[in-house]
């Protein structure tokens, strides 16, 4: 293990993601996940940036397994109420939904729904989102209410909007 290393390689990886290098980003991160220590607290975000990558090469099932390892890891590292766990919910869930996968992505999301958590709004935005896919309008418009009392001051300007948003996503 060398969590140096592989963090300078994830680094690599993901300024290749951004020149649209996936190929090579791939390469990088492959031989970042050589090195990494699981235990580490950026292992989480090798493991996220990589399932963004695997999405975008439109790999879902490496993908997803990508962002469960992030979960786990962030699981790991954090309490269960942490923004980094939040965030890796959110992210695992929505790899799920762009996949139409709706139960496995409100699986995932759960538990951050069910308790006091920082970035709350983030796993109400994508239950809104996957309830909206499911048909079941009454709980995706309760879940965008969630998003418009729980989120930063300003980031939306009325639920209208944000049911807009919420419906045209994926």
């Amino acid at each position: 293990m060398d969590q140096r290393k592989a963090k300078i390689l994830a680094d690599e990886g993901f300024e290749l993601i951004e020149a649209e290098r996936y190929d090579e980003a791939e390469s990088k991160y492959l031989e970042a996940m050589k090195l990494i220590d699981p235990d580490h607290w950026s292992t989480q975000d090798i493991h996220g940036q990589f399932g963004m990558l695997l999405s975008k090469m439109d790999k879902s099932d490496e993908a997803l397994e990508q962002y469960n390892l992030s979960l786990q890891s962030a699981l790991r590292c954090d309490s269960p109420e942490s923004v980094s766990v939040t965030l890796a919910r959110y992210f695992l869930a929505d790899c799920y939904m762009r996949h139409k996968k709706y139960g496995e992505a409100l699986t995932s999301i759960k538990p951050s729904l069910e308790i006091e958590c920082e970035n709350k709004w983030l796993a109400c935005f994508v239950a809104a989102q996957v309830h909206y896919k499911l048909e079941d309008e009454e709980t995706s418009d309760h879940y965008a209410s969630q998003v418009l009392f729980l989120a930063p001051k300003g980031k939306y300007s009325s639920l209208g909007e944000l049911k807009d948003i919420i419906r045209e996503y994926v």
